[in-house]
């Protein structure tokens, strides 16, 4: 530790750390930001289906339990069955479904829609913790996009 700083230091009778950011958080939602104050305190608040490992540099499943790459456009995707939001609700296929939906379509004015729109053609349920993603084309980043742009929220979330 250099001399002229402090560490963060929690609060053991409370559970509380405290962090200071040189700007101001606008937002946690990763969707509507790049700021990368806003980003770190988004990966404490927020899971996607994947992570990349940054020993592995490879993605592996998160809020998801595994993966299969059926073909060049299909991804077939297993749901964990343990994972619950902040108000204590589990995640459901309907939450993937709906987040990966929102991600790309033009309501939502995402910073990362187009990025996303480009390649996943849509999104579907086929069996009760499974989905099925289709790519309009090849995408290698495809696997990336999803540990990084695509935070999981409750089905409707945006819309309230």
């Amino acid at each position: 530790m250099l001399p002229w700083t402090q560490s963060a230091q929690a609060g053991r009778d409370n559970d509380t750390l405290e962090v200071a950011f040189p700007r101001d958080v606008t937002t946690v939602d990763g969707m509507y930001t790049s700021r990368r104050e806003n980003d770190i305190l988004g990966l404490l608040t927020d899971d996607a289906l994947f992570y990349v490992d940054p020993n592995l540099l490879k993605a592996v499943p998160l809020a998801a339990r595994s993966y299969d790459l059926i073909d060049d456009l299909t991804l077939n995707i297993t749901i964990r069955d343990d994972v619950y939001f902040h108000d204590g609700s589990l995640m459901t296929v309907d939450d993937v479904i709906y987040s990966l939906n929102w991600a790309k379509d033009p309501k939502s004015k995402s910073r990362q829609r187009v990025r996303l729109a480009n390649w996943i053609e849509g999104v579907s349920q086929t069996g009760p913790h499974q989905i099925q993603l289709k790519m309009k084309h090849p995408y290698p980043l495809a696997m990336f996009d999803l540990s990084y742009y695509v935070k999981m929220r409750k089905s409707g979330h945006y819309e309230r």
